[in-house]
């Protein structure tokens, strides 16, 4: 119980990792609060081509997007489309991490800072998933690819 209180409030600045060789151990209650990084993802740090398309298109193209994520008729169709939002939204943290280097830290810190408070969001059974993908689709730096 102890374990599950500090993954849903852990204290502020406060980064927790599991290492395991497989997530399929961990409670649901818990697996719902923690991310899933594998190492061959994080030595590539390579972002979906959804990811790609969303950080570098325009307004519609992202509008588009964004609707197709949003657009489930029932419970199930509507967390497969969460899942494939927080795909998204760790493929637009990639692209952030990887454009540390040339552009200006600011735009792109305040970008993760976002990411980190809203993939949180994300795994909540009614998270306003619309909401939170425009409000990325605003906040990304004009030319962060």
């Amino acid at each position: 119980y102890a374990l599950l209180k500090l993954f849903e409030e852990p204290p502020q600045g406060t980064y927790l990792f599991l290492v395991l060789t497989s997530a399929g151990g961990l409670l649901p209650t818990l697996r719902s609060r923690v991310q899933e990084l594998s190492v061959a993802n994080a030595r590539t740090s390579k972002f979906s081509d959804e990811a790609e398309s969303f950080v570098k298109g325009d307004r519609e193209k992202r509008s588009t997007l964004i609707k197709k994520l949003t657009s489930g008729k029932d419970e199930d169709e509507r967390r497969e489309l969460r899942e494939e939002a927080i795909t998204l939204v760790n493929g637009i943290e990639a692209a952030a991490y990887g454009a540390l280097k040339e552009k200006p830290r600011k735009a792109v810190a305040a970008l993760l800072e976002d990411i980190a408070t809203l993939r949180g969001q994300l795994y909540e059974r009614g998270a306003p998933v619309k909401q939170i993908l425009e409000h990325l689709s605003l906040v990304i730096p004009r030319g962060l690819l």
